[in-house]
């Protein structure tokens, strides 16, 4: 039996063609065949057949489609040695296949691992025949003729990334193994239906300089930066702008040397035979402009931005001046590293990326700013470095990071933040500086400047204002704990927890896929138990990677006894708790002392509320919208609603209660709801001590 997959769904069995008609059967059958090997979940087929609204019958109603399968495949049997079949388990089914090239999905991962390992080692040869074998099996989208549900949906996007690395292996092996010539058109094509993908725009300028196309090399650059700058607000990646300046001053590192048997090196011939007329003017008028530089006693960026004048033909074959390459970034650079492998919050990267960029064609109005909340343990710092790092090419001027936390802490003051800045940025300063001079010379410093100036875990809205660049065109990236409600401010990126999926992404990252895969119900049950933080998922994971003879199993009995302990489990330098109580340390002190009482009680309404903490109606809502500025409570339906304010102990931070009517609905997330349980138990002895020694 096969079963395709990387495409429009087709089952062959004995040559002949045995793919299912009913649309609910092919999801069925999709579910399992990209789960080969794997027990699918109950739960996992409910919800990519139905979503949110299963049936009554929904267990009836699989158990038929799994009968229909069966019967129609001749899945039946047992799981003798090369058959395929499919059985049953405790909690759900498993297509069991006997060979890799059973379904073609399986067999192009298998291919690309093997690529990859060939890369790794040094056989460029066998890592692009392998891509090439891998890239082979596909005959359009996956899964292009199925109705996509959530699981499928993504499974479908993570296969097309995988068909993209497959890609981009392949030309890299080949460019590397002299191959320039045999992949131009080819990745002319796919540049083409790819425009943002750099990686292949860089790919095609190197092909097209190797084989004497300079022109057409520099061409694919500006139309790249054209489109970037008009679409998304920002210029191309450090190496894209690299590759750029490597062709413009003729760089001998893009030049491969001459491969065996050849005297003439294919990588540096001259023009192509076709390449002719104005083509081969304009190549001449650009060797010269670039020799021009090269005879001057310094060639420096600027030499070749300014003296540098590489022409192309149009349409028509007249001359017209390409614009001068973007300059490198110059300023400061204080950015801590991109977060690698980042996972998940696609939705709000290009959201945020959107915001990020305006600032760039902003002229008058101040510097932009864009403010990231969400409650303790979602990834706040991870989600504002990997945006800055995706937006950095923007600010031409440079870019600046400060952590308040060193503030909140007592260890630092504002004006030792600012201090600290200027001198980094190399501005003097005198010995003792003033409060009033820090502001002054840091007002100067941003006011004629493009600047990305990046600031995490602010408090206070004060804080932000004093690190608010003066002038136009700049970006003021906010992280905070609670709703600031900065003057200026785009409307703020609030985040939710992961979905499922991007959390076991997550915890594949530390205990490996395989490992996770071994016992995926397990895996599920963790990520939930983590409440699909990040912060909560990352703990975990970390935990189980340096313990490698734990089963994911003992972690979740381990979880179930004693939920609590996943706010203890370090990740970082940090834990859950930690976030948890600076959160809590930003409330006032009624909100702090609800938070203790109301993070234990499953579901209440306001005037339960009222009534358990003594204090007026319109205070305790007060106190409940303070909770969810500071993400510990979140608020659920729609405001002004006549009926009794409900509110509810999630079991995870979902939306699991959904009012009837338009009364604001709130719930405590799980998760600080244990560190409520905990501060509270916690607070008890100290108010204790303080009656006693108030009498």
């Amino acid at each position: 039996m096969q079963i395709a997959i990387l495409g429009p769904l087709a089952v062959r069995a004995d040559g002949v063609g045995k793919t299912p008609s009913a649309p609910k059967l092919r999801t069925v059958l999709a579910m399992l065949a990209l789960n080969a090997n794997r027990a699918v979940h109950f739960e996992q087929f409910v919800e990519e057949l139905w979503e949110n609204n299963p049936p009554a019958s929904a267990a009836t109603t699989l158990q038929t489609y799994v009968y229909q399968l069966r019967k129609s495949l001749r899945l039946a049997g047992s799981a003798e040695e090369g058959a395929t079949v499919l059985l049953t388990r405790p909690h759900g089914y498993e297509l069991q296949v006997p060979r890799a090239d059973v379904v073609d999905a399986v067999r192009f991962s298998a291919l690309l691992d093997q690529a990859r390992d060939r890369h790794d080692a040094g056989d460029l040869e066998a890592c692009a025949e392998l891509a090439r074998q891998a890239l082979a099996l596909w005959r359009g989208a996956a899964l292009s003729d199925l109705p996509l549900g959530p699981t499928l949906a993504a499974r479908a996007t993570q296969l097309e990334e995988s068909r993209k690395a497959a890609l981009d292996l392949r030309f890299e092996a080949e460019l590397a193994l002299g191959r320039h010539r045999r992949v131009v058109d080819e990745l002319a094509g796919v540049v083409k239906a790819n425009p943002t993908h750099e990686a292949y725009s860089a790919k095609l300028m190197v092909a097209l300089y190797r084989c004497g196309r300079r022109v057409e090399a520099l061409d694919v650059y500006h139309r790249v930066r054209s489109d970037f700058i008009a679409q998304l607000g920002i210029e191309p990646s450090a190496t894209l702008r690299s590759v750029h300046q490597q062709i413009l001053v003729d760089d001998p590192a893009l030049t491969l040397p001459a491969p065996r048997g050849s005297s003439v090196s294919e990588a540096t011939t001259g023009l192509d035979n076709g390449q002719t007329g104005h083509t081969a003017q304009n190549e001449r008028t650009a060797e010269v402009a670039v020799r021009s530089i090269d005879d001057n006693d310094t060639v420096t960026e600027s030499s070749v931005v300014e003296v540098v004048s590489v022409v192309r033909a149009d349409a028509e074959g007249d001359l017209v001046p390409l614009r001068p390459a973007a300059p490198e970034v110059l300023g400061p650079n204080h950015l801590p590293s991109d977060v690698p492998d980042f996972v998940g919050r696609d939705e709000e990267i290009r959201e945020l990326v959107r915001r990020c960029s305006a600032a760039r064609t902003k002229l008058t109005g101040g510097s932009t700013v864009v403010e990231i909340t969400g409650g303790p343990g979602a990834g706040k710092t991870a989600l504002l470095v990997h945006v800055a790092h995706r937006v950095r090419a923007t600010f031409p001027d440079g870019q600046i990071f400060v952590s308040l936390t060193p503030v909140h802490r007592g260890e630092e003051t504002m004006a030792d933040v600012l201090a600290g800045c200027l001198r980094a940025c190399g501005v003097p300063l005198s010995p003792s500086p003033s409060m009033s001079e820090l502001v002054n010379v840091y007002r100067d410093y941003t006011a004629t400047r493009r600047l990305l100036v990046v600031v995490d875990d602010a408090a206070r809205s004060s804080e932000v204002d004093l690190l608010r660049p003066s002038g136009s065109g700049s970006l003021l990236l906010v992280a905070s704990r609670r709703r600031l409600y900065l003057r200026g401010v785009v409307a703020p990126v609030n985040l939710p927890p992961l979905t499922v999926n991007e959390s076991l992404e997550l915890l594949g990252q530390f205990i490996g896929r395989r490992r996770m895969l071994e016992d995926l119900d397990c895996a599920s049950a963790l990520v939930r138990m983590c409440g699909r933080l990040p912060l909560a998922v990352a703990a975990v994971g970390g935990y189980l990677a340096y313990r490698p003879a734990w089963s994911l199993r003992r972690m979740h009995d381990r979880l179930s006894r004693d939920p609590g302990a996943v706010l203890r489990l370090p990740c970082g330098e940090g834990t859950v708790d930690a976030s948890v109580r600076a959160s809590y340390r930003t409330l006032c002190g009624p909100a702090q002392e609800a938070f203790r009482q109301l993070a234990s009680i499953d579901e209440f309404t306001v005037p339960d509320a009222v009534k358990l903490l003594g204090r007026p109606g319109e205070l305790v809502r007060e106190v409940l919208e303070d909770l969810e500025s500071a993400g510990l409570a979140e608020e659920i339906g729609e405001r002004g609603g006549s009926g009794p304010h409900r509110y509810h102990d999630a079991e995870s931070n979902v939306d699991v209660l959904r009012p009837s009517t338009a009364d604001a609905v709130y719930c405590v997330p799980r998760l600080p709801s244990f560190a409520g349980r905990w501060l509270a138990r916690e607070a008890e002895p100290a108010a204790r001590e303080a009656a006693v020694a108030t009498g």
